[in-house]
């Protein structure tokens, strides 16, 4: 019951897995849908009367979507996971800009291995790498409306976390701090191979409030090493590459509601995050999430 508390509280929503690595035999599977909006981006501190601070595109781009996420152990101290995304993005207004055309596919399929270190001063470590695709989509990448950057990236994590206890319940708290290595769509550009590569932080804190329900805080943030500033006469020179050429960052926080009713019965998440800072990149994204988890096999 421990270790299934430990996975629900860190779902792989976009936030901390921690370090708890699944138990060999146990099988988690992960089901999700999202909705997700933007309007305005972070152009060089420029500013506007439709979005006080950022400037407008020229129609607010909305994402629906849906995820599976499987993860199962290999060994005590050895899992791995894959995630595969589908999603429709479009534009809540009408417009003749083939760059707002609905665009429909599957997003980043990711997979990763994972492995538990141990503890260093009650805090819980473990390291992974993993891969990322965006090829499904590449042929869409240019748009607005896209589903990614249409690159495969390479990646390290760390993972950190620590439970204690609250009274007669506990909280569990974690960060995972990723590196990734992006393959170039261009190796050779005046700001070099691009995209350039990634540093993404992720954490959630959780305290179990009952012996069903949980609610916690969560945070993420990716920063990307160089590339462009936001600048049209800038980044047309790329072409289909244009949002990967940008050195965009964001940070989001959020919230989320876990229900375990316990008995194998599957766990309940909802979520939510928005943008609080953005360089280069949306400034007022939103995201909502729904999703299902349940653990098969093993001993619970």
């Amino acid at each position: 019951m421990l270790w299934a508390l430990l996975t629900l509280l860190n779902g792989p929503a976009e936030a901390s897995e921690g370090p708890w690595t699944t138990a060999r035999g146990i099988h988690n599977i992960y089901l999700g849908v999202m909705g997700e909006r933007f309007r305005c981006f972070e152009a060089q501190g420029q500013s506007s009367t439709a979005c006080a601070s950022g400037l407008p595109v020229a129609a607010p781009v909305a994402k629906l979507g849906a995820k599976a996420f499987y993860r199962t152990g290999l060994t005590g101290k050895t899992d791995v996971a894959v995630g595969i995304p589908v999603a429709r993005s479009f534009s809540l207004e009408s417009t003749s800009s083939p760059m707002y055309a609905t665009t429909t596919g599957l997003g980043l399929i990711e997979g990763r291995v994972r492995y538990r270190l141990g503890k260093i001063y009650n805090i819980d470590f473990a390291a992974g790498a993993g891969v990322r695709s965006g090829a499904a989509h590449h042929a869409s990448r240019g748009r607005m409306t896209n589903l990614g950057e249409g690159s495969t990236d390479l990646q390290a994590t760390l993972y950190a976390g620590r439970m204690a206890p609250v009274g007669p319940r506990f909280h569990v708290t974690s960060v995972d701090l990723s590196y990734f290595y992006r393959l170039p769509l261009d190796a050779d550009t005046a700001v070099g191979r691009i995209p350039g590569d990634e540093i993404r932080v992720s954490g959630v804190s959780t305290v179990a409030v009952t012996s069903h329900l949980g609610l916690g805080l969560s945070a993420d943030g990716f920063w990307r090493l160089w590339g462009e500033p936001l600048s049209m006469s800038r980044v047309s020179v790329y072409g289909e590459d244009r949002w990967a050429s940008l050195k965009a960052s964001q940070i989001k926080l959020g919230g989320r509601v876990v229900i375990y009713p316990g008995d194998h019965r599957p766990y309940l998440q909802f979520s939510g995050m928005r943008a609080i800072w953005a360089k280069n990149n949306p400034l007022d994204t939103t995201q909502v999430e729904i999703a299902v988890g349940v653990d098969i096999g093993g001993a619970k």
